[in-house]
């Protein structure tokens, strides 16, 4: 996955679209805000610009995205830090909290629910946007499934795909709900491309391709091909026609912490 971090900020094409629906939630004016899974720090940067917070800290378990974040904003008034959401240590710091398409990668959200419950104010609100539905991206799911039918057939049984997505809308707010938050607001929205070839390519490599292109999904080792036989799968998938067709499913929230736990 070389230059993944690096071709995000161009690629995010989805994550950005959706990301300003969530920034439409947000308050106009806010005292602290985290954002957690701040990527190359776009969509930090406008955050930061809707809301002129006194304070703004951006974190993103990866080392080189937040390379990529310093190098692209070296003179904002955001503080980037690497950090995973389960390590943060903040008590009550933060009116507002940002998840904007990245709540999916959490490696244990019970812990991260937890972690992000105690950064937030008494009467702060978390605000999440992530991808919605197990098939969360139907064109490209159809294509993965026929990338590993045609080319290799053995490994679709060993590769699990990381990221959590649940299936109703039910579903999350019991997550949220069991988790002492309240839900003030809950809604999907597919947001709908009509992609040209490069469009496509760089949509896949956005998301699916650390997923699709990671050792550690599959269960077995990875043929040294692997990863340039995908790309060339998908560069050349539907040949034919002039533009592809997808679909992609969010989920969007409003929390509040649930201040009656005994």
């Amino acid at each position: 996955m070389k230059d993944y971090e690096k071709d995000y900020y161009i690629n995010g094409i989805v994550q950005f679209d959706a990301a300003k629906e969530l920034i439409d939630l947000l308050p106009n004016k806010s005292i602290d805000i985290l954002d957690i899974g701040c990527g190359s720090g776009r969509v930090s940067d406008i955050i930061y610009q809707n809301t002129t917070p006194k304070r703004m800290i951006a974190i993103d378990k990866s080392k080189d995205m937040i390379s990529e974040a310093l190098k692209n904003y070296p003179l904002k008034n955001i503080e980037f830090k690497c950090s995973d959401v389960v390590d943060i240590n903040f008590f009550e710091e933060f009116d507002v909290i940002v998840s904007n398409s990245s709540f999916q990668w959490f490696s244990d959200h019970e812990k991260s629910l937890g972690a992000i419950r105690e950064a937030l104010r008494y009467d702060g609100r978390l605000y999440i946007q992530t991808p919605y539905k197990i098939r969360w991206c139907p064109e490209i799911n159809n294509m993965m499934d026929l990338f590993f039918e045609e080319a290799f057939p053995k490994l679709r049984k060993e590769f699990k795909f990381p990221c959590m997505h649940l299936e109703t809308i039910k579903e999350y707010i019991y997550l949220f709900e069991t988790n002492d938050f309240n839900v003030e607001e809950i809604y999907s929205k597919t947001f709908t491309y009509e992609l040209n070839r490069n469009q496509f390519v760089s949509v896949f490599k956005s998301g699916a391709l650390k997923a699709y292109g990671n050792q550690e999904c599959f269960s077995t080792h990875l043929p040294n091909d692997f990863n340039e036989k995908m790309i060339e799968f998908v560069n050349n998938y539907k040949s034919e026609e002039k533009t592809i067709t997808i679909s992609m499913p969010r989920v969007f929230t409003i929390l509040s912490k649930n201040n009656l736990i005994l």
